[in-house]
């Protein structure tokens, strides 16, 4: 409803950056022709909480952020103004990868013993499974090995992965078994 005799007032509300998932707050800057203040709404505060006119990132997905100034004695309220926020996946990486030494049985089996995963926000609960492989199955010293990590844990789809390069493991001799009948 418009009273004809206050003045009207427009918002002024910028697009909002993407942002990645663990990102700090952002603060919003939105601005009232009057000068009042404006206020904020997240159009799903499971993906994006506001305070005051600070944004917390909560999980990677798209809101609408609705700008609103009601007015006073000497405004009318100025038409509400939405911008859209996207918050895109983490993307956490591997390191200090470790693969164990393995005797030769003709297979590219690979066991990975131990490994860093870096970048999870907070309490997140994400962790790896692998299924390695070695370039190839003959016995050698510092063969490639591509760890084919997946991320795994009920908080793995705020994330994605990149592999780590430069893996490398060593396939020994096996021991030779003599029979005797």
């Amino acid at each position: 409803l418009i009273n004809t005799s206050l003045a009207n007032q427009e918002i002024t509300f910028e697009p909002i950056a993407e942002q990645v998932y663990g990102n700090a707050p952002i603060v919003l800057n939105a601005t009232a022709s009057s000068g009042l203040i404006v206020t904020y709404v997240s159009s799903d505060e499971t993906i994006a909480t506001i305070d005051g006119n600070s944004v917390t990132l909560l999980q990677p997905g798209t809101v609408t952020i609705t700008a609103n100034q009601v007015g006073n004695a000497s405004y009318n309220p100025a038409p509400a103004s939405s911008q859209s926020l996207v918050i895109v996946k983490k993307q956490l990486t591997v390191s200090d990868v470790v693969v164990a030494d393995k005797s030769y049985d003709g297979t590219t089996s690979a066991q990975v013993s131990s490994y860093q995963l870096n970048g999870i926000v907070g309490v997140d609960e994400v962790e790896l499974t692998n299924t390695a492989e070695f370039e190839q199955a003959n016995v050698g010293q510092n063969i490639a090995v591509m760890p084919n990590f997946e991320l795994a844990g009920i908080h793995a789809d705020r994330y994605t992965l990149v592999q780590p390069t430069n893996v490398v493991g060593n396939i020994v001799k096996a021991d030779q078994v003599l029979v005797f009948e």
